[in-house]
């Protein structure tokens, strides 16, 4: 998609299915809907307040790539966007409170959504780090 798209003012809460979310989607900064998951395994609600930007995003999901879940395979959805989204965001977050505490890093034998810190935000001290405990074996994060 062209335009960047990004969410703002999430919300989170848990309940007996797992969670819910709301929060302000945006495309180009521009608030075009709002989105809602109740968080009990139905449909999220979508208030589109540009139809404009609907049709682009509707667009889009359209072309994404169909999606493997075992031996099934699935189109792309509005839905599995927006909790992609939402994922991503946390992620972000998750990632800034940690960058404050030093340097991230994750071993090459590491899951990919995972990393470790060194706590200093000196990135020579890090890199010396890096080189001796663990060379030609870290990716930063």
């Amino acid at each position: 998609m062209k335009t960047t798209m990004s969410i703002r003012g999430l919300k989170t809460w848990s309940t007996h299915d797992g969670g819910g979310y709301q929060f302000n989607l945006c495309l180009s900064r521009r608030n075009v809907a709002v989105v809602y998951n109740e968080g009990n395994g139905g449909e999220i609600q979508i208030d589109w307040r540009d139809e404009n930007a609907k049709k682009s995003i509707l667009e889009y999901v359209k072309s994404l790539p169909k999606i493997q879940l075992g031996d099934v395979i699935i189109d792309s959805t509005v839905g599995i966007l927006m909790d992609d989204l939402v994922t991503q965001h946390e992620w972000e977050k998750k990632i800034a409170r940690h960058r404050k505490k030093g340097i991230l890093f994750r071993l090459l034998s590491d899951p990919k959504d995972s990393f470790r810190t060194i706590k200093t935000l000196d990135m020579s001290k890090a890199m010396h780090y890096l080189n001796t405990k663990h060379p030609n074996n870290y990716v930063l994060v």
